[in-house]
């Protein structure tokens, strides 16, 4: 019995055998020709083939696996065909109580020994870095990080409890484009993505590796220790296993989120937010309205009861009507990166939380009157320079100044 792979015949050893002297197994089924000792009537895209050999007790169906196994499916098994999902049809003969050979319709069903790949993490969704200095190009923080998690790796084929042999996994990471209100093209085309660190090194003490890794794949199991990028959003990470060719993947999503925000309503009866589309050193547009419910209630009370000590036409100047918000915070929380050469990263923590507001202060006319109100809510209600200063020297103009409303 033998194999044809590019024009060579191939001995399947698995697969021959010799009836025993002037015997043909039930003539009606197996007429003469088998007395070669078997034959190969199948094979699928797996490797799998099928046939029969003579034993013993008489012709058995086999199935020859590609590591060179058998799966002996039984005398009188007449195997037909095999699909790729390595089940197989054929017929079973056998005689009855009275000797009337039957003839009856059978489906072997082998299993699957496609490979298998499983990734989960034990923290789906973790916070972003809120230190007062961060960098996420290049990962350079202050303070103690939250984001640090478990990637599990599962790699098998199925029917299997043994490692899958000459297997390489590539695991990587990719922040999701627009997610967390950052999207690349109003970042020079770049986003940063997290850290992997092979299994058993300590993410303190060795520096780990930026975007992927790919290494042999040596266990079922394997766990991976990975530090997201820090910026709020989602970071889709996916383990591609892949043998003799052929790639295999899994992925799984982190959230990246500072949780308890909500978005207030852009324009309100005491206030408006700012049209910040197109505006000069804005990348986010106008998503940056959101806000702890407890920190917008109070600055909204503060609001309003400016509105109810001042007259209408004492309240505002140069057009407005209501008091004018630049910026809050972000839907997800976490890096809200303003200025021309400040992407991805900003050196103050306001703007993280929720805990924020930005309102313009020279639309305001009555100062004296709006920090009385902050300071009856209470609201803490201090006057910055537009870049973030807290030095008036360094902004004289009141069109260079701002209020910086937080709890």
């Amino acid at each position: 019995m033998v194999l044809w792979d590019g024009g060579i015949a191939k001995r399947l050893r698995g697969l021959s055998g010799w009836p025993p002297q002037g015997s043909s197994y039930w003539d009606l089924y197996q007429p003469n020709r088998w007395n070669s000792g078997g034959i190969a009537t199948g094979i699928n895209n797996n490797g799998y083939i099928i046939g029969n050999r003579w034993g013993a007790d008489g012709f058995h169906g086999v199935v020859l696996k590609p590591d060179g196994t058998i799966v002996d499916l039984g005398v009188g098994a007449i195997p037909h065909a095999l699909n790729d999902k390595n089940q197989v049809a054929g017929a079973v003969v056998y005689k009855d109580w009275n000797g009337t050979e039957i003839s009856d319709p059978a489906i072997w069903d082998l299993g699957s020994e496609e490979i298998v790949v499983e990734l989960s993490v034990d923290y789906p969704e973790v916070g972003p870095v809120l230190s007062g200095y961060f960098d996420a190009i290049a990962q350079d923080w202050e303070e103690i990080r939250y984001d640090l998690i478990k990637a599990k790796v599962r790699v098998y084929k199925q029917g299997s409890s043994t490692p899958v042999p000459n297997a390489t996994l590539v695991l990587s990471s990719t922040a999701q484009d627009g997610s967390g209100g950052h999207t690349m093209a109003s970042h020079g085309g770049v986003r940063p993505n997290g850290t992997f660190w092979l299994p058993g090194q300590d993410p303190n003490a060795v520096a780990g590796v930026r975007n992927s890794i790919t290494v042999p794949v040596t266990a079922i199991e394997t766990i991976y220790p990975y530090l997201t990028s820090g910026v709020s959003g989602t970071e889709r990470l996916t383990a591609a296993v892949t043998v003799d060719g052929k790639t295999t993947t899994a992925s799984v999503d982190v959230t990246i989120q500072f949780n308890g925000l909500h978005g207030m309503a852009r324009t309100g009866s005491t206030y408006e937010f700012t049209d910040q589309n197109g505006a000069e050193s804005q990348r986010h547009g106008n998503i940056n309205h959101f806000a702890q419910p407890a920190f917008t209630n109070s600055a909204g009370a503060a609001f309003q009861r400016y509105f109810d000590k001042v007259p209408i036409a004492n309240r505002f100047s140069g057009g407005a009507t209501r008091f004018l918000i630049t910026e809050a915070s972000l839907e997800h929380g976490g890096l809200l990166d303003v200025g021309k050469t400040m992407a991805w990263r900003n050196p103050h923590r306001a703007h993280r939380t929720g805990t924020d507001l930005d309102v313009g202060y020279a639309t305001v006319k009555n100062h004296v009157e709006f920090e009385k109100a902050c300071r009856y809510i209470p609201v803490t209600c201090q006057i910055h320079c537009n870049l973030g200063d807290t030095d008036l020297t360094n902004c004289p103009l009141d069109t260079q100044r701002h209020y910086h409303l937080s709890p």
